[in-house]
């Protein structure tokens, strides 16, 4: 009998407490969230950081906000586009009762601190055979080339000899490029961008065997006009990429 009335008196205790937390009513932060001039912020996110949560409310058209949270310790921050933020670190929420705040955010100014500009550099990896095929399908132009990863498979030695495995490309007995049967002065030779002279007054040629194949990080030869090289070739224009220097 004792028993029963100790489990019907904790019934009635935990009904007395959620209904009196019922009464209670919710609880939370509420507000509005202007500029410098009063106008109000619409559309402005207000966040509460607090109890291992993360809770976020807008605001509406008249810059208002009301945002529901259990009771507890809170920091409540917004922002908005062109202005500086604002926070208020600790927010107390007690039970039944919402917490009024106003946030005036300040406009950013042309001479206000700018933050350090940070310069990111990416050069993409070309000397394999996968890059070199994804770089002919996006080519502008007829475009065939063999990476470094190949010509160190070949074992060929300098760019003359590496050259020969260029679709369309063959060497003469000078060392000097040949595409589509045309030699000489009809080629042009790129190193890194740059046209590299001939020693030959008379001709563009280039001796191949002058660059040995361990600079090498790509060779192609691009068989048709494009707007970034000279056009000043029939035949076609060899390009020599060579590798990057380490920077450690």
């Amino acid at each position: 009998m004792t028993a029963k009335v100790a489990w019907v008196s904790s019934v009635l205790m935990l009904l007395a407490a959620t209904h009196s937390a019922l009464a209670q009513g919710p609880s939370g932060v509420q507000g509005r969230v202007v500029s410098r001039d009063g106008a109000s912020l619409a559309e402005a996110p207000v966040v509460a950081e607090g109890g291992g949560r993360v809770r976020t409310r807008t605001t509406d058209a008249n810059g208002r906000f009301r945002l529901e949270l259990p009771p507890g310790e809170y920091r409540v921050f917004t922002y908005y586009g062109l202005h500086h933020g604002a926070v208020v670190d600790p927010v107390k929420v007690v039970p039944g009762v919402f917490t009024t705040l106003r946030f005036v955010l300040e406009p950013i100014e042309i001479d206000d601190d700018e933050p350090e500009a940070v310069e990111v550099v990416y050069r993409a990896d070309t000397s394999d055979e996968a890059a070199q095929l994804a770089i002919r399908r996006e080519s502008a132009g007829v475009r065939d080339a063999i990476s470094s990863s190949e010509i160190g498979k070949s074992g060929d030695s300098n760019v003359a000899a590496a050259a020969r495995r260029v679709v369309g490309v063959s060497i003469d007995a000078d060392d000097q490029l040949v595409v589509r049967g045309l030699g000489g002065r009809y080629n042009r030779v790129l190193l890194n961008g740059v046209s590299v002279p001939s020693m030959d007054p008379g001709s563009t040629s280039v001796s191949l065997s002058l660059f040995p194949a361990s600079i090498l990080d790509s060779l192609a030869v691009v068989k048709t006009f494009t707007p970034d090289l000279p056009g000043d070739f029939a035949g076609g224009t060899l390009l020599i990429d060579t590798r990057a220097a380490p920077e450690e």
